[in-house]
């Protein structure tokens, strides 16, 4: 699975509190405070196969400096920031998010002017999640400037 997550925190739907900076929003709902996920589309460079297929190995069964030293191999990929949501169900998960990811899908595909053109699409969706979407524009700059890279999806 390549659809990479790396930390997701127990959610349920509730009402934004806001946060920080991206990877800090924080939603309170009956019983407690949850914590929403960024969706990033990375670009494949600097890491092998191998290495991403890590996580989708039980974090159990590796060492915590394995884990922790591909992760940050893999932040450290060319990378643009798609949204936010929270997993806990479908309502809470933009269209945007889930078009994207399944644009991509599991296979590491290159960038091309087919794919280019459905993650494009991807923004014309509406969104009444009340996460956050990354700009469209930016999402394009970055991927104009790595067609032909390969390309795969990260949750944080």
């Amino acid at each position: 699975m390549l659809h990479l997550l790396s930390v997701l925190h127990d959610g349920k739907p509730g009402v934004s509190l806001g946060g920080g900076r991206k990877g800090e929003s924080y939603y309170e709902y009956e019983g407690g405070t949850t914590m929403s996920a960024d969706v990033f589309i990375h670009v494949f460079e600097g890491i092998d196969e191998n290495e991403l297929a890590i996580f989708s190995t039980p974090m159990k069964k590796l060492s915590r400096e394995l884990w922790w030293e591909i992760y940050n191999k893999i932040q450290e990929t060319p990378k643009v920031w798609v949204g936010e949501a929270t997993w806990w169900d479908d309502r809470n998960v933009p269209p945007t998010i889930t078009a994207v990811m399944e644009a991509i899908g599991e296979h590491l595909p290159v960038l091309d002017d087919f794919l280019f053109e459905r993650i494009m699409a991807a923004f014309r969706n509406e969104n009444e999640t009340g996460y956050e979407l990354a700009i469209p524009n930016v999402v394009k700059e970055f991927l104009k400037a790595h067609k032909g890279k390969r390309l795969f999806t990260f949750i944080n």
